[in-house]
Parts: C-alpha cells; structure tokens; sequence
C-alpha cells in the first residue's frame, strides 16, 4: 500500500491489460467473489482439522480399514453431490461440501504411515513410503487435465465431478475386500512373505500389533522440543504443498493468463515430473544411499533437499516474473516446487515415523491438524495480499532487534548503554530517509524503477561485506581492542565467567511472569503506531491527502530526519544529565511515557484536525512527529526488555519479534475494511481506535510494570543468585 513501491511496480501493469480484460468478461459468467473462493479454499482446511481429532479415535474403535472405508465413501458421495449442491442449494451447501471432504485428508497421511510400517520389508522402507505417497501426484496429474476437457467441453464442469466420485466408489471398494490393517490378518501372505516382511523389525515394532497398548504418552509427547521443531517444519512445507495444490492452478491462469486447457496440462506436469523422481528415488535410498549413510543422516539429507529447493523455487517465482514475462523462463521454477515437496516423505515425514515409533500414527493425526491450519488461512491471506492478483509480493523480516540489543549490551560501557542503544537503532530513520528521496527519483527518471533495487542492493551487499570482516559477538574476541578499552567497557559488568553457557532459560518462569505479558503488549500496541508511519504513512498522504508521488517521497522522509536528531540528542542527555537525576527504572518509565502519550497526541491530532481543516501544514506536523515518539521507545520498552532479563534479552528480544510480527501481517487487511474509500472520515475513526489502544496499553504499563531485574534473570542454576548484579542495582539508582 506504500505509494512509492506501488509506482515501482506499476510498469508490471501493462502486461497484464489483455488480462484485465478476460476478468471482466469472466465476471460476467458469475464467477466467485475474492472472498467467495477463500471460503471455499479453506472448507477443506477446516474439516481436517475436525478430521485430526477424530481419525486416531475411529481407527481404536473401528479399525484402520474399516475407517479408511468410511472416509472413502463420504468424500465420494460430497463429491457426487456437488453440482447439484450448487444449482438447488446455493453457495453455502457447497462450503458444507468441501468441509466433509476435508475431513477425509488426515487418512491419507495414516494410511501411508501404517503401509510403510507394518507392510514394508526394513530393507524397503523407503520404497513402500514413496509408492504410498504417489496419490498426492497420481490424483492431480488425471483431474486437471481431465478438468480442463470437461470445463471448455460440452459436458460442462459437472462432469469431472460425477466422472471422480465414481471412480473412488470403485476403489473403496476393492480396498474393503483386499486391504488387511497388518501383514498376519491377510489370507493372501504365505509364512515365508511374513517373514520376509517382518525380519529385522524389534520388539517394539511387534507391540504395535498389540490392540491392548496403553494410551499416548501426551504430556510427554507435548514437552519434548523436537516435536514442536517437526510441526513447523510441517507446517512451513504445507505453505509450499498448499499454494502449489489450491493455488497453483488459480496462479496460472488468473495471475499469468494461461487458458483453461493450457491452465490443466501445465499443472499437471509438475506432478508428472515429482511421480517419477518418486519412483526412482525410493529405491536409490533403499539400495544405494542406505550403504552410505545412515537413517538419521538420510532423513536430514532429503528434508534438506526438499525445503531448501522449496526456497529457491519461490524466490525464482518471487523474482523472475519481474525480470521477464517469458512462460518458459517462469515454469521450471513452478514445476519444480511439486518435485521438491514430494521429496518430504523421505525426510520430515519418515523423521516423524523414527522419532514416534509406536506412536507414529498418532502424531501424524496432530500434524495434520497444524498443517490443516495452512489451508485455513492461506487463501484469505491471498485474497487480502492480492485482490487484483498482480504479480506482487512481500519481503521478509529483518532481525534487528537482536543486534540491537547485543550491541548495546556487550559493547556498551555501563554509562553509555542509551548513547549506544540509540545509536544502534538510527538505521530505522536512515533507511527510509536515503531510499525514499531516491527511490523518487529513479521512478522519475530515465534510469527508471529497477535502478533504486539494483543500487539498494549493491550498498547492502557492501555493508554486509564490511560487517562480517569487522563485527565480532563481544568485545575480548575482537583483535582492535585494546586492554584498556576493554576495561573500559566491562567496567562494572557482570563477569561472564559466572554465567553457565550451557544454562537453559527458564521458559516456564519467563512465561509465567506477568511482567513480560505486559512488555509484549506495550511493543503490540506500540508497532501499530510504528508500521502505520512505515508502511501505511505514505499511503496515507498520497491516497488520502492527495499528495503527489514526488512530494510524498519528501515528506516521508521528513519525520525520519527528525527522529534520526531526536536520537543524536537523546541519548548523550539520558547518560550524562538524566542518569545524575533519575535512576534506570525511573528513565525507563519517563522514555515509556514521553514516546506513547507522544504517539496518543500525534494520532489524535491525524483524526481531528483533517476534519476541521484541509491545510496540509496543519495537518503534517502530526505525522512529522509520530517516528520522533516511537524512536524514543528504544530508551523506554526497548531497555525495559534488557533490564528486567539480563543475560536472557536476547531470548525475550527474539519473542517480542514475533508478537510484533503480527502486527504488518493484520494492520494492512484491517485498514482496508475500515478504510476501503480512502476518506478522510474512514481513517478518523482508524487514528483515534489506535490512539485509544496505545493510551490504555502505556497506562497499565506505567501502573503496574516492574522495572527491577527480575529474579529468574538473576540466578544460576536456578539457585544462586549473582550478588554483584545486585550491587551494579543499587549503584545505578
């Protein structure tokens, strides 16, 4: 929404008129609404998730294959029942539809799981996984072609539906009759196939026969950190297996202005490519890379292989539609996503199998539940992130508060740390000041839009360069630094050597301290301040106060020049005069104070006095000011953080990360509900909710946040508690 990268995109525009076109000539044939098809993309999301709850506990009653029947048998007749739904009922009837058909997902995932386990020779684990998971390409490469025919032929788009739901009621069937839960209950296995099948396996894989088996270990199962590592590691694969699933055709042919036929043949390639590197790569691990590596290092080996080409395959798709329109330059990077996630059952998907054992299937039912939350919530990300669907996207988070508060901790002296952290931080103002004048410039003139890329991108690999020959963790590893300026710098700090390394934090006793509870909102509601200046500011006065592009290229730079003096002069005035009056805890509060009441007055200043008078020059010192107010924060929340965790800032630090994460990834759809016309009524009422929210969370902040260190921040070994710091405490009052 930031004018100035809007104008760096909008020479993508011309490429997609002919596009426009067919929109509008589609619109007319009642196509689904953005919002329309969101609610249809995440049906199927939403009964997985009913559906991991439930699979484990019809599987113990009702056993695997009667179970797996069931589900056959529903999605069938959901499937079936679709167009008709559509003509009689209407759209709701056909978001019930996909609901029950989603329900049917997580037994595709226990149903590979028990085939490998308890049918497949050890020697072969790796084939049976692979031949078991071919389904997820097999199903896509037959429908999308076979969808393409029936939508531009005379049989209509009912067809493929009718045509699918018959052919899984004849394959449910002839899996009813043959399919067996395990190897010994199948009249078809001779003594010696058993045997075969079960030579190598131990003890414990025997007790998985047993039916009496005691229930899952879930307290267990829950606190150990490697099951939280593999359900992000799931979760994160399923945005890639997703948008190629569910988005990847609409991609094709909405984004890239592929038809309908040309949409189901080039989708369905990938599938093709993925099904035969499938077939050949199940065998070359069983019989080839088995002699070479081991389990463990063949399981890392494929998740590396799968998520790190995921990751180039969307950068190409991120990048190259940018460079040019060429189908064929494009394709091979969205071909290959397929092959890669493909490539997952050998790695995280086995590594859940390893790691479970007996519990396999258990854990693979909870995995579908937080992979199902993909689906859930991905397309009404689209929907709001690309309504148009232009080729735009967003970039990834920077890791600056970390650096940050290193810097600030380790390099500091103790009577320097708000020079220092203040510092540190003017990279927020000097960013923007430097690239939005320039970015300006280049959209104006010959050198054109990619110019200020190019260039941003050269001084960053620069600096980046010069940073990684010069920074080092802490002072003592640095070679520049003297014995003197050492001294200098850890006078008064605690002595490392007392710190245990090794030391866990404690998670629980952070957690549970209401304090941090506290900390996370006042960072919350302070980023919503913080990102409207960032992002939304210059939409504001270029949509909302008519201000041309040159122009608010200027006056978005403005309020970081001012910020970036307000630091220069802050942060010298905190150590030398305010640190002689106050002590630590009392600055904090005042910096907390000055820069969210500051941030209150600025907002309310943005919601009144448009409404009284259209003078820009009474209106922009309201905005000038608002990045003056949230850089100050650095000496209020920011040091509040590293005061009250010691040697554990940079964990919290990590964690406020993430909570104000959410706030660019919600603050966009939001303004665009409540702002959707752009007047200057629809953003009074946006200015004063968030002047409100940051004068009720700084309130309570000031009221009944602890400035002291906190005592889990004190300790070693969660029992001693560092005497020393202590006295630095009382020192600094």
């Amino acid at each position: 929404m930031n004018p100035i990268k809007e104008e760096l995109i909008e020479k993508n525009v011309s490429n997609n008129q002919t596009l426009s076109i067919k929109k509008e000539q589609q619109n007319d044939k009642n196509e689904f609404t953005a919002i329309q098809r969101s609610l249809l993309f995440s049906g199927p999301a939403l009964g997985a998730i009913i559906g991991g709850f439930i699979i484990s506990p019809l599987i113990n009653l009702f056993s695997v294959r009667n179970t797996i029947t069931f589900f056959c048998i529903i999605s069938a007749l959901a499937t079936l029942s679709f167009p008709l739904s559509e003509k009689i009922f209407g759209f709701w009837s056909l978001c019930f539809l996909r609901v029950i058909q989603g329900t049917c997902f997580p037994a595709e995932y226990v149903t590979i799981s028990i085939i490998s386990r308890k049918w497949a020779p050890i020697t072969s684990t790796a084939t049976f996984l692979i031949l078991a998971s071919t389904h997820f390409q097999v199903g896509p490469l037959l429908t999308m072609p076979t969808a393409g025919y029936f939508c531009e032929s005379n049989y209509g788009w009912e067809g493929i539906y009718y045509l699918m739901s018959i052919l899984t009621l004849i394959f449910t069937i002839i899996f009813f009759f043959i399919f067996r839960g395990c190897p010994s209950e199948h009249p078809w296995i001779s003594e010696i196939e058993l045997k075969q099948i079960e030579f190598g396996k131990t003890n414990l894989e025997k007790e998985r026969e047993n039916k009496n088996q005691k229930p899952p270990p879930y307290y267990q199962i829950l606190t150990d950190w490697t099951i939280w590592l593999l359900l992000m590691a799931f979760f994160s694969d399923e945005i890639a297996f997703q948008f190629f699933t569910e988005m990847g055709p609409y991609y094709l042919n909405k984004v890239l202005g592929i038809t309908v036929t040309g949409t189901g043949l080039i989708a369905a390639l990938p599938y093709l490519l993925s099904l035969i590197t499938k077939l050949l790569i199940g065998p070359i691990n069983d019989k080839f890379l088995s002699k070479i590596f081991s389990e463990q290092s063949r399981i890392k080996l494929f998740s590396g292989i799968a998520q790190y080409g995921v990751c180039i395959s969307m950068t190409g798709l991120a990048f190259i539609p940018y460079l040019t329109s060429s189908l064929w330059f494009i394709l091979p990077f969205y071909s290959t996503i397929n092959l890669f996630t493909g490539l997952d059952f050998l790695g995280i998907f086995r590594y859940s199998q390893t790691i479970a054992v007996k519990h396999s299937e258990f854990l693979l039912s909870w995995l579908n539940v937080v992979m199902s939350s993909v689906p859930l919530v991905l397309p009404g990300i689209i929907a709001l992130a690309a309504p148009d669907d232009t080729i735009k996207q967003g970039t990834c988070y920077p890791v600056e508060y970390v650096t940050i508060s290193i810097v600030s901790r380790k390099w500091a002296p103790i009577t320097s740390t708000a020079t220092f952290l203040i510092l540190a931080s003017t990279h927020y103002q000097v960013g923007p000041l430097l690239t939005m004048p320039t970015a300006v410039y280049f959209c104006e003139s010959n050198y054109g839009w990619e110019g200020i890329y190019y260039l941003m991108s050269i001084l960053t690999l620069i600096f980046t360069i010069i940073f990684f020959f010069i920074f080092r963790g802490c002072p003592s590893e640095h070679p520049w630094i003297s014995e003197i300026e050492l001294k200098q710098i850890e006078f008064g700090k605690i002595e490392n050597k007392n710190i245990n390394k090794n030391q866990k934090p404690p998670y629980y006793k952070i957690l549970t301290d209401w304090n941090i509870w506290l900390l996370f909102l006042a960072f919350f509601c302070d980023e919503i301040a913080f990102q409207f200046i960032a992002e939304l500011g210059p939409y504001y006065l270029n949509k909302v106060l008519c201000i041309n592009i040159a122009a608010t290229g200027f006056f978005s730079a403005l309020p970081y020049l001012l910020s970036i003096i307000t630091k220069v002069l802050g942060g010298p005035i905190n150590d030398k005069l305010l640190s002689k009056i106050f002590n630590e805890q009392s600055k904090i509060k005042i910096f907390s104070a000055i820069s969210q009441y500051g941030i209150c007055i600025s907002m309310a200043g943005l919601a009144i006095i448009p409404l009284l008078s259209s003078s820009l020059w009474m209106i922009l010192p309201f905005f000038a000011v608002l990045n003056i107010f949230t850089g100050l924060n650095f000496l209020g929340f920011f040091r509040y953080s590293q005061t009250i965790s010691g040697k554990y800032s940079e964990l919290l630090i990590s964690w406020i990360n993430i909570v104000i994460s959410i706030v660019p990834l919600i603050l966009p759809g939001i303004v665009a509900v409540a702002a959707p016309d752009d007047t200057i009524k629809q953003w009074t009422y946006i200015f004063t909710t968030i002047s409100i929210i940051v004068f009720i969370s700084i309130t309570i902040f000031i009221l009944f946040a602890k400035s002291k260190p906190r005592k889990w921040a004190l300790e070693i070994n969660d029992k001693i508690i560092i005497a020393k710091e202590k006295e630095n405490i009382e020192q600094n009052k």
